[in-house]
This record gives structure tokens, C-alpha cells and sequence, in this order.
């Protein structure tokens, strides 16, 4: 049986394929320092580990959690929000979990892009988001992310037609895997920009409490 031609558009998973080389490279019996992937490489607390212990005892907890998350959980996200950023958000309509952030990054491409619609990439940048665009048969453009502009995407160099075209733009600060952070300021720019051309800002903000030398990431929101 032939896979769908979408399958022709995306190329195997980056990771998967380095993951292949590290082995290959541990088999050899090279030492090797792994910085591809954020796999935890340390045992959560023991609080943590107490807690889930103690959790799957109870028989109530063993079921399809809601839709969408429980309402605790989406509470907790809308009050860490409001403490950390001063951003209100309605646990009800505004937050939603996830089981990865893969799902959701496949289903907002899905939701909102079309064929022949462009989504706005960075490169270098988390592979998923190109695969998870050509899979909802858009085109994918990249934004260099480059040293000599701090690190940051020039909005001017994204060709016109890109622009017109573009429904989504993903961006990842603190950056993966440059390190690099904003300021408010930048955020004004590209909120600015994407008003201008009606293009909806994906931003995929895992590292936002991992931050040093007084530092704190601001919220996009």
C-alpha cells in the first residue's frame, strides 16, 4: 500500500536520525556528551515522586482525564500566568493541555493553515515546526536566525510574497538552540508586524523560567 503523498514532503525526523549516529557513535565506544535532545537526566524531587506514588493508589484517577485538561489544571496555568506575567487568562476558554507539545503543534497547523498558505520558520529551529506545516500542505519559509542580528529573526528580509501568504509564524525564546533572549520591545515589533499582515504569532516558549544573570522572559501575551 502507497503512504499519502504528504509523506513525500517531510523529510525523517531530525532527531531520530541523530539518535542513530549517537548510537552507532556509543557502539564504537565513543564518549559521548548528548546536547540534542532536553531529556531529563536527573529523578524528579521526592516530593514529586511521593505524590505520584501515593496518586496511583486511587482508584478515581485511572480514567480519561476531560477534555482539554481539568479544571485544576487549567486554573493553575491561568493563576502562574497572572503571578508570573501579569497576564490574565481564562482557565475556561484560553488554556488547554496537551499530551506533548507535538500535538500542539500539528493541531494548529492543522486549524489554520491551507494549502498554498506559507507558515514563517526559524532556522535553525525545532524541526516540527516545518513537518507539522507540509503536513497540512502549506510551504514552509525560514527566517535565519543569525548572530550579526542578535539572534533574532529580521522581519524585513521575509520576502513579500511570504508575507501575503503567511498565516502562521513559530518563534522560540529563549531560543533553542542559540540561547538567546528578547525584551519587550522586540515583542512590540513583531505584534506590530503580524497586525500588519494577519499573520497569527505561534510562540513556543518552554524555556521562559530557565534563565540566568537576572533575566526573567517576558510573556508575549
Amino acid at each position: 500500500m502507497q503512504l499519502a503523498k504528504r509523506m513525500r514532503t517531510v523529510e525523517p525526523y531530525f532527531f531520530a536520525k541523530l539518535g542513530l549516529r549517537i548510537a552507532e557513535l556509543k557502539a564504537e565506544g565513543k564518549d559521548i556528551v548528548r546536547l540534542d535532545v532536553g531529556s531529563p537526566d536527573l529523578p524528579p524531587a521526592p516530593f514529586i515522586v511521593d505524590t505520584l506514588q501515593k496518586a496511583s493508589s486511587e482508584e478515581n484517577l485511572h480514567g480519561y482525564s476531560p477534555l482539554g485538561g481539568t479544571p485544576d489544571f487549567r486554573g493553575a496555568v491561568s493563576t502562574y500566568y497572572s503571578d508570573r506575567f501579569d497576564v490574565n487568562l481564562d482557565p475556561k476558554s484560553e488554556v488547554v493541555g496537551l499530551i506533548g507539545s507535538k500535538e500542539g503543534l500539528f493541531h494548529l497547523s492543522m486549524a489554520y493553515l491551507n494549502p498554498n498558505d506559507v507558515a514563517l520558520v526559524p532556522d535553525p529551529g525545532y524541526a516540527v515546526y516545518a513537518s507539522a506545516a507540509k503536513f497540512a500542505g502549506a510551504e514552509v519559509v525560514t527566517m535565519p536566525i543569525l548572530e550579526s542580528n542578535h539572534f533574532l529573526p529580521d522581519l524585513d528580509a521575509i520576502p513579500e510574497d511570504a508575507k501575503r501568504r503567511a498565516k502562521l509564524l513559530w518563534l522560540n525564546y529563549p531560543n533553542n538552540p542559540t540561547g538567546a533572549t528578547v525584551n519587550d520591545t522586540f515583542f512590540a515589533e513583531l505584534v506590530e508586524f503580524a497586525h500588519t499582515h494577519q499573520i497569527m504569532i505561534c510562540h513556543d516558549a518552554p524555556y521562559m523560567d530557565i534563565t540566568f544573570d537576572g533575566y526573567k522572559a517576558p510573556s508575549l501575551l
